[in-house]
């Protein structure tokens, strides 16, 4: 067995065994990405204008900024929360939307700059 499928395999049952519902009080730094306000993916806030996520979230999208917003404070994707709008989008030079086998994008990491600090 490959070992990248191995450990999707383990991270995917620990998940399974150890889940439980959580408040984003407990992870503030997660966000929401909305697209023409429908959610498509999630990121992590690494500075306060800075949001990292992976590229083939916003492969595609990248020029779209005003259709993509950042938002935080909630866990659920229908409550209320604070949207931020998008100033860039940096995705790595070496990604190019392709999955390789088995299931696996290359160099699949996306930085987003919000035109307002998000924390």
């Amino acid at each position: 067995m490959d070992l990248r499928l191995a450990v999707f395999l383990f991270i995917t049952s620990f998940i399974e065994i150890f889940s439980e519902i959580v408040s984003i009080k407990d992870f503030p730094y997660q966000v929401l990405l909305k697209y023409k306000n429908v959610p498509f993916c999630g990121g992590s806030i690494i500075s306060n204008r800075h949001v990292l996520s992976a590229a083939h979230c916003v492969f595609g999208k990248s020029k779209n900024f005003p259709d993509m917003t950042v938002h935080t404070g909630t866990t659920y994707i229908t409550d209320d929360s604070t949207a931020y709008f998008i100033y860039r989008v940096d995705i790595h030079p070496k990604f190019t939307g392709k999955l390789t086998k088995p299931y696996v994008y290359c160099n699949d990491i996306a930085v987003i700059t919000s035109l307002d600090y998000v924390v």
